[in-house]
């Protein structure tokens, strides 16, 4: 009987085998497992509490702007890190002037200053609202980036600072562009 013929036959070659599978499919889960923990506890947000900080800094970036005697446009577009917001957030500005579309009705048009254009209106000029980061420090105050973009001229970022008072997000501070554009 050769060696390979001996290990097929022996049953503890079997065991051994299986034993190592068993631990590494075990390491392997907990690994996953521990490293989505891991990096879910950075943020530690609720969904409702998520979409309380983006209604909080959306609010307050289009309160802003649409006073702001610099701005001159027709939508605002707006978006978390580059997709839709859900429609609810789209639905709490229902009749705002100027107009309010998901980010992805938006497209950057050619040209030298290449402005943001709604998609089938390119006539209409808008700005991009894009919430970046959502970040929870130690202290229980949230950091919101916002990138705003109008046209290669003028484009900005905002850090919203909330924290939570009677249930609610409310926005404590931000932090403006040092030029002023916006």
């Amino acid at each position: 009987m050769n060696p390979t013929q001996q290990n097929h036959s022996n049953p503890m070659w079997y065991k051994n085998i299986r034993a190592q599978n068993f631990l590494i499919l075990a390491l392997s889960l907990v690994g996953i497992v521990g490293s989505v923990y891991v990096f879910n506890l950075k943020s530690n947000i609720s969904f409702e509490e998520q979409r309380q900080i983006e209604t909080a800094v959306f609010t307050g970036l289009v309160d802003y702007l649409t006073y702001h005697p610099q701005a001159d446009f027709d939508y605002f577009f707006l978006g978390i890190s580059g997709s839709d917001p859900s429609p609810g957030i789209l639905d709490d500005f229902e009749n705002h002037r100027p107009m309010i579309e998901p980010i992805s009705s938006s497209r950057i048009s050619f040209g030298f200053s290449a402005p943001v254009v709604h998609k089938s209106e390119l006539t209409k000029r808008g700005i991009q609202i894009d919430l970046e980061t959502l970040d929870r420090e130690p202290n229980g105050h949230v950091n919101v980036r916002a990138s705003l973009y109008q046209d290669r001229a003028s484009s900005a970022t905002y850090i919203y600072t909330l924290t939570e008072y009677d249930d609610k997000f409310r926005v404590i501070s931000v932090k403006r562009p040092d030029r002023n554009i916006f």
